[in-house]
């Protein structure tokens, strides 16, 4: 049961690191659009920011599920496997901690 829950969780944290992904990558077509054309700069109902913070917010969530999975079934899971598992949640931890570093929501 933990192991097939691990598998899912990393799922989920693939999941949520591409959508966070995308939604920079739009939200600096946006920026790049508004130096270009200040005079078409019309807002919409952007939720960009609101969005990604809930990405945000669900893969914090996943994460700490993933480590308390980790640290209480312990002696369930293989040492292969669980290295393997905190390899890949390290990863992507690291992708997201850097994610949007140069970019501005405002």
């Amino acid at each position: 049961m933990a192991e097939a829950g691990l598998e899912a969780g990393l799922q989920r944290l693939k999941q949520l690191l591409e959508q966070m992904k995308a939604l920079l990558a739009w939200q600096r077509l946006k920026l790049s659009e508004a130096k270009q054309r200040p005079i078409m700069n019309i807002r919409f109902n952007d939720t960009t920011y609101i969005d990604l913070m809930d990405r945000y917010s669900s893969f914090l969530t996943v994460s700490t599920q993933i480590h308390h999975i980790l640290d209480e079934n312990n002696a369930k899971i293989s040492k292969a496997e669980q290295g393997r598992i905190k390899s890949e949640l390290l990863t992507m931890e690291y992708q997201v901690y850097y994610l949007g570093s140069g970019i501005r929501f405002f």
